[in-house]
């Protein structure tokens, strides 16, 4: 092969489907493209296949991963398609290769097969050589970098990654959590989860399994348990990867519209990234007023279905799965509940307390409050509140006086919310911590 910016020697022909697979699903994101048989099986002279719903018919793609496909080896493939039991059913053929089919002779008998398929059998010939598919992967950094390195990503490619307009942090001192995929709520109780196979993953995984998977997820947990942490986190690994460009948008800061006008407002420049690189994480769908719930449910849906190719994730409270019957949406998503934290995690997050992590065990123990460090709020303001207090005689001593704390800090987020008959949340925390201040 010539000297090029992309070294097409660093994959194999397994890499090279899967890479015309990811240019196919970006430029065509209706049609589901997956390989044709597996190896071994006689395939017709096709390798990845994808259906048209709006043709009934399908399109099909033959890979051939080699730098010279000879005049021979043309007429040998194109015959293997004709004989084959696929031609009735197909609208376009796509020959993909790494090869230069601008040569003469080569040229000028698939031209003359162009005309000649699309009279005697309808179907659409097209070819894919190596200037094509350069040219198609120079708006494709992630893909680019992924499969060739970083090197060929910033040489070939028009778009970089590595200079994202907006750049996220890692959270600091960030637990890691794991997801559980969610079946159906359970009759008897409309609020608990009940699971078939338990599979516990990490979300972040569900993007690297399979990158050619669009991925529209739902992140479901209670109150407080670091729903907006973990996308948060998220947003920086997947930016970090230079395979995504994730973008968060905090639902309760946008006025109800579409999608693509806030696009269009404040994210412009994501609108030159393939749909594949994109990753829209919407952030706290259950901060909106409760009127006005199902219309940012329902302006989410409308873009995730006129853009199937951009991988989708909102995140949502258990109580709201339910309310408003978010399982409907199963057909279009997959829903995760975010699982507690464990012993483990709770011992490794103590322990940035240093020569403090006995103090603090042992308050904790006297003053029962064992059961909070499972959730993620308590224990990380609770660590918080040891490490800025310079001894313990000025952290509260009773469970009364800790609880009050920890209601202040869980309001300041949220004190200016918007309610659904209009008050403040800052109001109601002026009743609810009143309530507090008269326990025994």
């Amino acid at each position: 092969m010539n000297a090029r910016n992309i070294p097409w020697h660093v994959i194999d022909c397994k890499k090279f489907e899967n890479l015309i697979r990811w240019i196919a699903k970006t430029e065509t994101p209706k049609i589901n493209w997956d390989l044709y048989l597996k190896s071994g099986n006689k395939q017709h002279g096709i390798d990845i296949k994808g259906f048209d719903y709006d043709t009934g018919k399908d399109i099909c793609i033959q890979c051939k991963f080699t730098p010279e496909l000879s005049l021979a080896n043309l007429k040998d493939l194109l015959r293997e398609f004709e004989e084959g039991t696929l031609r009735a059913t197909t609208r376009k053929f796509i020959l993909a290769t790494t090869s230069d089919l601008q040569k003469r002779t080569v040229k000028e008998y698939f031209d003359a097969q162009v005309g000649l398929f699309k009279d005697k059998y309808q179907i659409e010939l097209e070819s894919w050589d190596i200037e094509n598919i350069e040219v198609r992967l120079k708006k494709c950094y992630g893909l680019v970098h992924k499969y060739f390195g970083k090197g060929a990503a910033d040489n070939h490619c028009f778009l970089s990654n590595k200079n994202p307009v907006i750049v996220y942090n890692p959270v600091q001192n960030f637990i890691e959590r794991s997801v559980l995929k969610v079946n159906e709520p359970n009759a008897d109780n409309e609020h608990r989860f009940y699971f078939g196979e338990r599979t516990i993953l990490e979300l972040k995984s569900l993007f690297y399994s399979d990158d050619l998977l669009t991925q529209k997820i739902c992140l479901i947990a209670d109150a407080y348990q670091g729903k907006s942490t973990l996308l948060e986190h998220l947003a920086y690994e997947l930016q970090e990867s230079s395979l995504y460009v994730p973008v968060i948008l905090k639902i309760k800061s946008l006025n109800v519209r579409s999608i693509e006008s806030i696009i269009e407002e404040s994210y412009s420049y994501i609108k030159q990234f393939p749909g594949g690189e994109l990753v829209l994480i919407f952030d706290g769908l259950d901060e909106v007023t409760q009127n006005k719930f199902n219309d940012y449910k329902n302006m989410i849906i409308e873009y995730s279905n006129a853009n199937p190719a951009v991988n989708i994730i909102f995140s949502c409270r258990k109580l709201f799965y339910s309310h408003y019957r978010l399982s409907e949406l199963k057909k279009d998503f997959d829903f995760y509940e975010l699982m507690p934290i464990a012993d483990p995690d709770i011992n490794t997050f103590t322990s940035t307390l240093g020569n403090k992590k006995k103090n603090f065990t042992n308050y904790i123990a006297k003053c029962n409050l064992g059961s909070l460090l499972y959730h993620p709020f308590y224990l990380v303001n609770l660590v918080r509140l040891f490490q800025k207090e310079r001894g313990i005689s000025s952290i509260p001593k009773t469970r009364k006086e800790i609880v009050y704390y920890l209601v202040e800090e869980s309001f300041k987020p949220s004190d200016s919310r918007p309610l659904v008959h209009g008050n403040e949340l800052l109001h109601e925390k002026v009743e609810y911590t009143a309530c507090i201040k008269n326990l025994h």
